[in-house]
Order: C-alpha cells, then structure tokens, then sequence
C-alpha cells in the first residue's frame, strides 16, 4: 500500500476587524490643521536648503562631493545684455572725487564684450541692475597656471558650459563666470 500523500494547506485569510472611530469636528479641524503646518514647513525647508546651495562655498562643496563620491550638477548664472552672453568685462573709468559740499562721487564705467563681439560701454547702475542672467551647467572645469608679463604665476580657470536653450557648449574664462 501506498503511503497517502499530504495535501498542503492553502493559508487562510482572517477577516482584519478595524475599529472606526468617529471623529469630532474639533479633532479634524486640528489634524488638518497638523498637516498644513507640516506641508508649510516642508516647503520652508525645501526654499531654506535652496537658498544654502546658492550661496555655498563651491570649493567646500566640491571637496564635499569628493569625499562622497557623489556627482553634483554645478550651475551658474551668465550675465547677458540684449538676450547675447557676455563673454568679458573690464573696468574702463573708475573715478572718485570730492565736490565742494564735501559730498564723495563716484563714475565707474566698464566696457562690455557680448558673444558676437560688440563692445558696449556701461555705468556702473546699468551694469547691476539691467543686465539680464541665463542659467548654464558646468560640463567641465580646468585650472591652469599662466605666468604674466612680470613672470608671476596666476592661477586661471576656464569653464566648458552648456548655456540653456543653447545645443553647443561654450568656453568662458572663470572670472566672467558668475
């Protein structure tokens, strides 16, 4: 005779009692009240970290990133004037004198260079407040050292960045990189 085989038992499934509660409208009113206290908060939270990250040291956040391991889309703002990047800047008048009142003035003006080469000249109001900003991600950055016209060595840093709404990366010298 044959032993007889055993079937194995499927697991049942238990009914799962939950106790409803009724809440009163107080309770409610205060649990919502807990929740959009809390989404506030993470909102906060969320523009409190943003603002950090933007004013970050970069070389604390790259020595940060270094240890680790993890990669950190960098991104920076390029000036822009008339909708074209500015590629450099250079201080062409800076004057500072003393009127007869004993009242300090100042005149500062730079020369500004767009992508397409046109030189425009700016006071100092217009180079802070009217030029446009366009966003751009790091894709590379080197440092070099160049030695200038009196022999010393200057550390120089130029920047592969892929400017937005642009499909060509574009290569700035790092002190015209914001």
């Amino acid at each position: 005779m044959a032993p007889e085989e055993k079937k194995p038992e499927l697991p049942v499934e238990k009914e799962s009692k939950v106790s409803v509660k009724k809440a009163e409208k107080t309770e409610l009113e205060q649990v919502l009240a807990r929740l959009a206290a809390m989404e506030e908060q993470r909102t906060k939270d969320a523009e409190k970290i943003a603002m950090l990250t933007s004013i970050a040291d970069k070389g604390a956040m790259a020595k940060f990133e270094a240890k680790q391991d993890k990669k950190i889309v960098r991104e920076v703002f390029l000036r822009t004037l008339g909708g074209k990047l500015i590629i450099s800047w250079r201080s062409i008048m800076d004057r500072v004198w003393k009127d007869n009142d004993d009242s300090w003035h100042e005149r500062q003006t730079f020369e500004v260079e767009t992508e397409d080469g046109e030189k425009t000249a700016l006071d100092i109001r217009a180079f802070t407040n009217e030029l446009g900003r366009k966003m751009a991600k790091v894709l590379k950055r080197e440092q070099s050292y160049v030695e200038d016209k009196n022999g010393v060595e200057i550390l120089t840093e130029t920047f592969t960045l892929q400017v937005e709404g642009r499909e060509e990366p574009i290569v700035l010298k790092g002190n015209f990189v914001n």
